[in-house]
């Protein structure tokens, strides 16, 4: 899918800038790490998890937290399916933006 942005932002600006979406690329990855382990820690909090008391945790928090650690990938697995579904470029479209770059580059 990178390549294929990368094939449209050339049609569209004549330059090859890989590296601009790689990096930004790299950075929503980094990001989505950081908040992975952010709200890991906040999802302790909300299940009451109580680190002092061990494996004699309250009665219901691993419950909660079973429940927290399956809605939330849950979620955020929906929420990157729509992503995908709404992604503007088909097969056909990404080979005839390839087609045109090709020709473009040939003609030159």
């Amino acid at each position: 899918m990178l390549a294929d942005i990368c094939d449209l932002d050339e049609l569209k600006t004549g330059l090859r800038r890989e590296g601009m979406y790689s990096a930004t690329f790299t950075w929503t990855i980094k990001l989505a790490i950081a908040l992975t382990m952010i709200l890991s820690g906040y999802m302790l909090n909300w299940a009451g998890y109580d680190a002092t008391r061990e494996a004699a945790q309250a009665e219901g928090v691993v419950d909660r937290l079973r429940l927290l650690y399956m809605t939330v990938p849950m979620a955020t697995a929906s929420l990157g399916l729509i992503c995908v579904a709404l992604y503007p470029l088909t097969e056909a479209r990404s080979a005839a933006i390839r087609e045109e770059l090709d020709a473009r580059k040939a003609g030159a």
